[in-house]
């Protein structure tokens, strides 16, 4: 993820799995404590399982709520089913401290 003053850029990279026709799915969350809370996301049907890269940039409103701390996460979805593909939830490194949102 990176940031310029409320545009956050997510880009989700993955390899190694099995299927097609999966949906990416991506953006951005709260950390909250354990958990994480999402609040924009994207998702890009027709993935191959095998790999891939997309990225999005989400523009939030600023001082639209008190500060709080953003992680940008993403999977792969089941387009069938929409379960989660085992394994294949990223989540940044690094997280952001905002205002924005």
């Amino acid at each position: 993820m990176s940031v310029s003053g409320c545009d956050f850029t997510v880009t989700y990279t993955w390899q190694g799995f099995k299927g097609r026709n999966l949906i990416a799915s991506f953006g951005l969350w709260e950390a909250l404590g354990f958990l994480d809370a999402s609040f924009d996301l994207y998702g890009v049907p027709g993935q191959l399982g095998s790999g891939g890269t997309l990225t999005h940039t989400f523009n939030l409103t600023a001082n639209a709520h008190a500060a709080r701390t953003i992680v940008a996460r993403g999977e792969l979805i089941n387009s069938r089913t929409f379960t989660q593909i085992t394994g294949s939830s990223s989540r940044s490194t690094n997280t952001i401290y905002s205002t924005c949102g």
